[in-house]
């Protein structure tokens, strides 16, 4: 059967438009004599029954629809653009005269085989905006919307609901209903309704099927709830989207997660708890991760998402669904996450052999950059010089501060490539790749910031002596446990914990914190009533700078 939707994908910008309503349209259809016994009701102690088509008989819509299918087969034939629902037409014309036309040679057909047109509610003067079928089309910005009536009518029994605590299952079936039949015209009504779905279905469950039970609405119901009673009167549906800007590929295996937008790629492993997912759950979950770390600094534009996961299409296109929680719950949140940034996506199936790229780096990961101190050991360091306010060289997996830095695009860094941004007013815990200790020691010094950073106790390194130079504190010898250090989500020992001690270091750029530290330690190691130890540091230049010479002047001390 035709309906709404085929009107609204007739519609062009700009188009004229006009409606013609029938008039009493099942009673113009006789039954056969025969047949009239099959639709014979009693009331009053008599007998009637019917000698035309009868309202309310769940098979009529369909046999009238049926009858009318030649006479709008007829006028297409003639190049008329219509559409039939029913007793109900929708006529176009690219301009004013030709839509008029269609309406008069519409009308004129109709009432010559016996329909009599309802002139009330018949709108036959063209316009770029007309109610069809309790919704406003407007060909003008085209968009679809509910009528003020119908509207209305939706929020004053949605409010009814919302002030309930429990209500019967069968007032909130009947609100559902409403709501699902008003989604041609509210575009994110599919993302705000399905909590009170789930909720009556969970009563309806536990009442074996009795709609007259009582149910108690829940707080998440009640936010739906909420938001149509907030956006009802405002929303709309749009006839067109943009063509999408950028196109996002992503795919997931029970290991990990992968993305690929344009020349920028990222992904990496899941928890041990999101392993246990469903695998439709993790492809949607990669979904989410992909636009977290690759798409947040874009803003009013449409992404065309490409899985190959079809459930995963699926849910994102109907902004989510009611077969499984987790991944309504995951779709939810990518919807939300978009509309913050005023961005539209829709998703698009990718036959797994063409989604090369992501599937790839779903499978293999880069784990050496992944390995981090187990969190008893942090906890220990924390309270010693913590808080910290940003971990700068971590990901999703292993950090160690909720605000961190990662070396590539990752769902929750606030920034990619510590490098690339000023450590200065950041008080930062770091544990860089050990090829990358010179660099961060340069940083802090350029840039005078401070943190702490865990490095290894390797005096055979260029950086070793800049290190002790920029000292505020006594560094602390890491324990050398057997699980010291660990890869999230694997068992595997770090191949240099037999040969590797680890020490965690407050450091400096700031010259007067380095020399305030030194004056402080060098009292510390004098011995009452005899002459102060000699400083084993010298200024190397006139602005302060101090560098180790000789012996190491600072000992570091067990954590």
């Amino acid at each position: 059967m035709e309906s709404l939707m085929s009107a609204v994908r007739l519609m062009k910008p700009y188009c004229y438009m006009a409606s013609i309503d029938l008039k009493d349209a099942y009673y113009s259809v006789p039954l056969a004599s025969e047949h009239r016994k099959f639709v014979r009701f009693e009331w009053n102690g008599k007998l009637f029954q019917y000698t035309c088509l009868a309202f309310g008989l769940a098979c009529c819509p369909r046999q009238f629809t049926k009858l009318m299918k030649p006479i709008f087969s007829q006028l297409r034939r003639k190049g008329i653009e219509c559409v039939s629902y029913i007793d109900d037409s929708y006529l176009q014309g690219d301009d004013e005269n030709h839509c008029w036309q269609n309406v008069k040679e519409t009308a004129s057909l109709l009432q010559n085989l016996g329909f009599i047109v309802n002139y009330e509610k018949s709108v036959f003067l063209p316009s770029q905006r007309i109610n069809f079928l309790g919704f406003s089309l407007n060909s003008v910005n085209m968009t679809v919307r509910l009528t003020e009536t119908k509207a209305q009518y939706l929020r004053e029994r949605v409010e009814e609901l919302h002030t309930k605590e429990r209500a019967k299952i069968r007032e909130v079936s009947q609100v559902l209903g409403l709501m699902v039949a008003s989604f041609p015209g509210v575009d994110l009504g599919p993302l705000f309704y399905r909590s009170l779905e789930n909720c009556k279905i969970d009563a309806l469950r536990s009442a074996k099927g009795n709609f007259e039970a009582f149910m108690t609405i829940d707080h998440d119901a009640k936010s739906d709830l909420l938001w149509w009673i907030e956006n009802i009167s405002v929303s709309k549906k749009e006839v067109y989207r943009n063509d999408p800007t950028l196109v996002l590929r992503t795919d997931a295996s029970k290991e990990g997660w992968g993305a690929e937008l344009g020349d920028k790629v990222t992904g990496g492993r899941w928890t041990e708890k999101e392993s246990d997912c469903h695998i439709n759950h993790l492809e949607i979950k990669a979904v989410l991760f992909a636009l977290m770390a690759l798409c947040s600094s874009f803003y009013n534009i449409h992404i065309q998402l490409q899985c190959d996961n079809t459930t995963a299409v699926s849910y994102i296109n109907s902004m989510g669904g009611s077969r499984s929680r987790s991944c309504n719950k995951v779709a939810k949140e990518i919807w939300l996450w978009c509309l913050d940034r005023e961005i539209w996506i829709s998703a698009t199936h990718l036959p797994g052999v063409e989604n090369v790229i992501a599937d790839r780096l779903s499978r293999n990961f880069n784990d050496e950059t992944e390995w981090t101190i187990k969190n008893v050991v942090f906890n220990r360091i924390d309270h010693i010089w913590g808080p910290f306010q940003c971990d700068i060289f971590a990901s999703r997996l292993n950090n160690k501060v909720s605000r961190f830095v990662s070396w590539r695009p990752d769902p929750f860094a606030i920034h990619i490539d510590a490098f690339s941004i000023s450590w200065v007013d950041m008080y930062f815990y770091a544990f860089p790749p050990f090829s990358m200790i010179s660099r961060c020691l340069q940083k802090i010094e350029k840039e005078g910031a401070k943190g702490v950073i865990i490095v290894p106790d390797w005096s055979t390194q260029s950086w070793y002596s800049r290190l002790f130079s920029m000292l505020i504190d006594v560094p602390r010898i890491l324990p050398q446990d057997r699980d010291l250090l660990t890869l999230p989500g694997l068992k595997k020992e770090h191949p240099l914990r037999k040969k590797m001690t680890l020490m965690a270091c407050l450091l400096s750029g700031i010259n007067s914190e380095r020399q305030e530290f030194r004056v402080k330690y060098l009292k510390s190691l004098s011995i009452r009533g005899e002459e102060a130890r000699r400083f084993n540091t010298q200024f190397t230049s006139e602005d302060g700078r101090i560098s180790v010479q000789g012996t190491r002047l600072v000992q570091p001390v067990p954590l």
